[in-house]
């Protein structure tokens, strides 16, 4: 009876664990999406075409936002599947004169938050200061907006910090949004987006229902 018990255990634990699933997905080469409003628009990639690892590159448009704190670009969703964590990826260029946290007149922000909590905050030291955000790095070069700073770009598909974050709630907010005390906005610094996913991991809806059967086999393996 024990090994019995051991092989449901093992079974119920491979059928509970959770499965990414996508719930959205916009390179924007199509307008707006319904779930993302705020500040911000779309715009040409411009010099960024192209730009990306293979299958996931900035092509089309992207979602661009100039201003600041008070200014998000925000992702809403409701009715979501049951899930426990949420994950984020997308393509981040640094547009323009970005000061990083060693700056003058720095520093400046990009940040996510997930229901009003901030998960991430990184910045580039593309036109004073030595911190950058060391994440995968796919660009650095004049792109096509103020010619007098050079922009960078990253992929954030695997970034660690917006991955697998616990959530259950049937509704999750995104926003995302630049910030700190040295923040110019407008033309000399903004911050844009391209090939934006959320994917939340579901657990199966058979797990419940195999799990009661598996006491019931047991109850009845106890009785003989």
């Amino acid at each position: 009876m024990k090994t019995f018990a051991a092989l449901v255990v093992v079974s119920l634990a491979g059928l509970a664990n959770a499965q990414p699933t996508q719930v959205f997905y916009s390179n924007f080469d199509s307008g707006q999406p319904a779930e993302l409003s705020g500040a911000g628009g779309l715009e040409s990639v411009m010099g960024l075409a192209g730009v990306g690892n293979t299958g996931d590159t900035f092509t089309g448009n992207l979602w661009r936002n100039d201003g600041g704190a008070l200014f998000k670009t925000t992702l809403t969703f409701d009715n979501l599947p049951a899930h426990d964590s949420v994950s984020v990826g997308f393509l981040l260029a640094f547009i323009d004169s970005w000061d990083s946290i060693d700056g003058d007149p720095g520093p400046d922000w990009f940040n996510l938050d997930v229901d009003g909590i901030n998960r991430l905050k990184i910045t580039s030291a593309n036109a004073s200061g030595t911190v950058t955000y060391a994440g995968d790095q796919l660009y650095w070069g004049e792109a096509g907006w103020n010619d007098g700073w050079w922009d960078r770009a990253f992929d954030l598909g695997g970034e660690t910090l917006i991955q697998n974050i616990p959530h259950t709630a049937s509704s999750l907010t995104i926003d995302f949004y630049a910030s700190g005390d040295g923040w110019q906005a407008g033309i000399d610094e903004s911050w844009g987006i391209d090939n934006l996913g959320v994917s939340v991991n579901v657990v199966p809806a058979p797990a419940a229902a195999s799990l009661a059967l598996a006491g019931v086999m047991l109850a009845q393996r106890r009785r003989r």
